[in-house]
């Protein structure tokens, strides 16, 4: 009867969370527009999904909640904690999407002070989410008009990518563009975010 009960219960939340967090200045509706875009893409990609997405928008120190120290002792009262399932299904998401902005107009000094924020966040994140078990997807906003130092651009991109030790799966460049008309980069963000 317990087994059951604890069925229901845990069906009852039967949707995953995805977090939107970091922000990019020239792009405030950024998340919501990423959020339209991306469940978009859930509805083409798969009709018969029955899990529920639940997509919020968060501040990047709310995107995962801190992990509490094992107690010394061991409880045997009850199979879990009274606030585990709402916990599990509504406060620590499934995948976390860290948005930030990228331009080719930053000169050396800006863009490295950028890369080193972009790092520091990225850590941070990373090292909550190590211990939840959630999976973090960088998506950087090519924002400013520098649309022509391809080679410039390129370095940089490889330069964050190596840094953060993230691959084609994780890392995605995106524009304006992109997320406006739902275009194959956008495609496979939503594909990505649905795997995690």
């Amino acid at each position: 009867m317990t087994r059951l009960k604890f069925h229901l219960y845990v069906n009852s939340f039967d949707f995953v969370q995805v977090f939107l967090t970091g922000q990019v200045e020239t792009e405030p509706d950024i998340h919501d527009r990423l959020i339209k875009v991306i469940q978009t893409g859930f509805k083409e990609s798969d009709a018969k999904d029955q899990s529920a997405v639940n997509f919020k928008s968060v501040a990047t120190e709310q995107a995962v909640p801190n992990k509490k120290p094992p107690k010394d002792f061991i409880t045997t009262e009850g199979i879990l904690k009274y606030n585990w399932p709402s916990k599990h299904f509504e406060a620590v998401p499934s995948v976390l999407v860290f948005t930030v902005a990228f331009s080719v107009d930053w000169a050396i000094s800006e863009w490295v002070r950028k890369e080193s924020w972009i790092q520091d966040r990225y850590n941070r994140l990373k090292s909550l989410a190590a211990a939840r078990d959630v999976k973090i997807i960088v998506v950087v906003i090519k924002v400013g008009a520098g649309a022509t130092d391809k080679e410039a651009m390129d370095e940089r991109m490889n330069s964050l990518k190596r840094h953060l030790q993230l691959d084609s799966r994780t890392f995605h460049l995106v524009t304006s563009h992109d997320i406006s008309s739902n275009t194959t980069n956008m495609k496979k963000v939503s594909k990505y975010v649905k795997e995690y």
